[in-house]
């Protein structure tokens, strides 16, 4: 009997500090998340951890005049060192940016940094970084809830096992869950940079030299990124953009 009760105190004990460490690890996730969406600009962050270079003036008015036709607010446009072809949005609102890896600037045409450019115009429209940081927070909830959940019941199953696969098949369909919105991210900004720029060859264009350059990986890097995607297939985005 005493052992018993000693059991519950143990798991009471147990769910009540995981709970705790929870509910902690949550209000982090919230602050941290609005700082980055209300607070401060997002690439002053990621200034933090990149050298950021002036975009040359020619170019950059050329961009602006883009910005300016769709109506899409945004702060600036920036360059940063970086041997990948990329370039992303961050921010929200009036505070979003728009930067470009230096060897995209040294190795596109113009018709593909204008592409990529109202590219990621569509994610500043459509919201897509607060959106992605709040999928985020959901999934990050969700991924730190299962596993409380089934540390505490744990000691129960018979079979640890089963408990195992059936813990990481959630896990990896919350996550796939999440990639997922991403995916219909991207082919709604695709759909914009249309919108603003109907001769879509020069999107079309980066994005094939993109994805060369990603399966120039290793086998296993491509694996991991095939199964984790947060891109549609290039064949997708390719047939989507020649048939609007």
């Amino acid at each position: 009997m005493n052992y018993f009760f000693q059991f519950i105190f143990d798991q009471l004990l147990f769910l009540s500090v995981s709970f705790s460490i929870f509910l902690i690890l949550l209000l982090y996730i919230l602050l941290f998340s609005y700082y980055l969406i209300y607070i401060q600009k997002v690439w002053k962050l990621i200034r933090i951890f990149r050298k950021y270079e002036p975009l040359d003036p020619i170019l950059k008015d050329s961009l602006l005049r883009i910005a300016k036709k769709s109506n899409v607010p945004m702060h600036d446009i920036y360059s940063f060192t970086s041997h990948s072809l990329n370039a992303f949005a961050s921010g929200y609102g009036k505070k979003s940016a728009i930067s470009f890896t230096s060897r995209t600037l040294e190795e596109s045409t113009p018709a593909e940094i204008n592409g990529v450019f109202a590219h990621e115009l569509g994610h500043i429209y459509y919201g897509h970084t607060k959106k992605m940081t709040l999928v985020f927070i959901f999934q990050t909830i969700a991924i730190i809830g299962i596993e409380i959940l089934f540390a505490n019941i744990s000691s129960f199953i018979i079979f640890p096992e089963i408990s195992f696969i059936v813990e990481n098949t959630i896990i990896f369909i919350i996550i796939q869950s999440a990639f997922s919105s991403f995916r219909k991210n991207e082919i709604l900004a695709d759909e914009f940079a249309h919108k603003i720029l109907p001769d879509t060859s020069g999107l079309i264009s980066f994005l094939t030299k993109a994805y060369d350059e990603r399966n120039n990986h290793h086998w296993y890097v491509r694996f991991v990124l095939d199964t984790f995607h947060m891109h549609p297939s290039l064949e997708e985005r390719k047939k989507l953009l020649q048939n609007l």
